[in-house]
């Protein structure tokens, strides 16, 4: 047995340079190797423990300090012997640091790591340890503090009771990363995982597809959610499952929510939105969504049901977002509600539902074929410029209809329509007052908001039903309406309302 201290500058051992280093060295009959105590300045890593090597090439390192990965590479990667040709499972360390970015502050940590030399497979491989740091990032997630233990093998790196302090939000969990091929990061990496994050600190963690999502997020809080899955550099078989749920405002696609949950199920190129609920413009609405990119053509289905929404903050929740507007102007939208838009949506006592089944191409909203239903109760009904002339030309119509005055004061709106791209279809439209009911049909252009509708006029004499019954019961109480027909052409900027009086329409039914 033979034994020495030294100390020195600049040394350097397996590939790895130190600064000064501080080491005891044993040698123990029949080969065994023990450098204890060691310590060792790296950079600006500084780490002491021990070092132990057998006759059989098995090694093991006890090391504590801080510590910047990169810089004892060297070490944790086996020695690749000149007639080995692949040495693809060579980097495992490498690939374990590699969606990690290190701030100023090194993470500190506590490791043991066992192995054997010229092992091509790393089958003998085991790491166990601790880690604790601040001030980094895990895939351009800005993490404050956290703390992880570590385990891995030949086959996987396992990062166990993982707690983050994000700089908005935590997350705690278990991820692992795969040791296999590849060079730029792991070949897998699976996580389960639950924390509040803010979307707009997490776009990049769970791939490209889920990163055009996030970006659509805004939100000054976190929302909460739960995930589960694998994701891989090859989208076709990543897989995961994604709970969420944000009780504050927020923002999607400049859409104003007060409310968001949903359940997210990826699986390959396809991703479907399952119970989804959000509180938007005063109402509720619940649906799904599926989305897919297969073969490069991206398609997305919409089916969602609005309950109880108010009009003017419906409408300028759409007028703030892109997603809805077909030119890069909204002043059509804008100038259906002129004056100010506080004091005309605390007024606002409209009731809207509205449902929508449809699909489509999301970048081309002239793509979308479906169909829905549109139900509007609302008292200021005829100050939308839509309607306005409509009252007009009422009032001065040349019969003698019992109409007085304020009778064409419409306040219900309901309509089934069909969407075939560019264009929507209204087969049963009614506009109604408490004395007048418009029934017809017609389409608009979504191109240009071109309109063509025709329809005819029911008296219905202070009639008070539902709009369902008035379809059934008009015919018999308003004869006028055999020879009355309304035809409306123009643009919703510019709508031109007409009146026909064709008495011989009567004999012609």
């Amino acid at each position: 047995e033979a034994s020495l201290r030294g100390a020195g500058r600049n040394v350097t051992w397996r590939g790895v340079q130190s600064k000064r280093a501080s080491i005891g060295v044993r040698y123990r009959q029949g080969g065994d190797w023990l450098l204890d105590p060691m310590v060792v300045q790296v950079g600006d890593s500084y780490v002491q423990g021990s070092y132990s090597r057998k006759p059989t090439r098995d090694y093991r390192f006890l090391l504590k300090g801080f510590l910047r990965p990169e810089e004892i590479n060297p070490w944790m990667h086996r020695e690749v012997r000149p007639e080995e040709t692949n040495s693809s499972r060579d980097d495992w360390w490498t690939r374990l640091w590699h969606d990690f970015e290190l701030g100023l502050a090194m993470p500190a940590g506590d490791f043991d790591v066992a192995g054997r030399w010229h092992d091509p497979g790393g089958n003998h491989r085991k790491v166990f340890g601790s880690a604790e740091f601040r001030s980094i990032s895990f895939r351009k997630m800005p993490v404050k503090t956290g703390r992880v233990k570590i385990v891995t093998d030949s086959n996987r790196t396992i990062a166990r009771n993982l707690e983050l302090i994000l700089k908005r939000g935590w997350v705690k969990g278990e991820m692992s990363w795969g040791n296999g091929l590849g060079k730029s990061g792991s070949i897998d990496t699976n996580f389960s995982l639950k924390g509040a994050v803010a979307p707009s600190d997490c776009v990049d963690v769970l791939g490209p597809t889920a990163r055009k999502t996030l970006l659509q997020f805004k939100s000054e809080k976190t929302i909460d959610f739960q995930a589960e899955g694998v994701t891989r550099p090859d989208e076709n078989s990543t897989n995961y499952d994604v709970e969420a749920n944000g009780t504050h405002p927020l923002r999607y696609a400049n859409i104003p929510l007060d409310a968001l949950a949903f359940e997210l199920h990826r699986r390959g190129r396809i991703s479907k939105v399952e119970n989804l609920t959000f509180q938007f413009a005063g109402g509720f609405a619940k649906g799904s969504i599926v989305h897919k990119e297969l073969d490069g053509n991206p398609s997305l289905g919409v089916n969602v049901t609005l309950i109880g929404a108010k009009r003017e903050r419906t409408i300028e929740a759409l007028r703030m977002s892109k997603v809805f507007s077909l030119s890069e102007s909204n002043d059509t939208i804008t100038s259906e509600f002129p004056g100010d838009r506080e004091e005309t949506q605390e007024n606002d006592r409209s009731v809207l539902d509205f449902t929508l089944k449809a699909e489509g191409n999301p970048n081309n909203l002239l793509s979308f074929e479906g169909n829905g239903t549109f139900n509007l109760q609302d008292p200021n009904l005829g100050s939308i410029r839509l309607f306005g002339p409509l009252s007009e030309i009422l009032r001065a119509n040349p019969l003698p209809l019992p109409m007085p005055s304020g009778s064409v004061n419409f306040t219900r709106l309901a309509a089934t329509y069909a969407l075939d791209r560019n264009r929507t279809t209204f087969d049963n439209l009614s506009v109604a007052s408490s004395t007048a009911l418009l029934r017809g049909k017609g389409e608009m252009s979504l191109q240009d908001s071109m309109i063509d509708f025709e329809g005819r006029m029911y008296l219905l004499g202070g009639l008070t039903s539902k709009i369902p019954i008035f379809g059934k019961i008009a015919d018999a109480i308003d004869p006028l309406s055999g020879f009355l027909e309304l035809k409306l052409s123009g643009s919703l900027e510019d709508p031109k309302w007409s009146m026909n009086f064709e008495p011989k329409l009567l004999f012609d039914k």
